[in-house]
């Protein structure tokens, strides 16, 4: 069955990640978040300052069970060698898949 590994990280952070995940995942997608934490950036807009969160993205990688562990160990030893760092990591299984291309569902 599927894994979808979800990483949470700084911006900043995404090319070491991207170069590191090269030879464990086919492929990743990425979207921008914002953290809501302590640290506020103040930005201004036609002179007013606003208040926003920290940029950061998440990646998503989907991925068989066979290469999980290998994916999540070399997220934890990258951490340690202060390569990338990853805020968050989830992992959730994936039941089914649609193909929007041709209608075909996995199971």
């Amino acid at each position: 069955m599927p894994t979808l590994v979800r990483c949470v990280m700084g911006a900043e952070h995404l090319p070491a990640f991207v170069e590191g995940m090269m030879n464990l995942a086919v492929g990743m997608t990425v979207w921008e978040t914002r953290a809501h934490g302590h640290e506020k950036n103040v930005v201004s807009y036609r002179g007013i300052p606003y208040e926003i969160g920290t940029l950061s993205v998440t990646v998503d990688i989907v991925s068989d069970d066979s290469w999980v562990d290998d994916i999540v160990r070399k997220v934890r030893e990258a951490h340690v060698r202060e390569e990338f760092s990853v805020q968050n990591i989830y992992l959730f299984p994936v039941e089914e898949s649609y193909h929007i291309r041709n209608g075909f569902m996995d199971n």
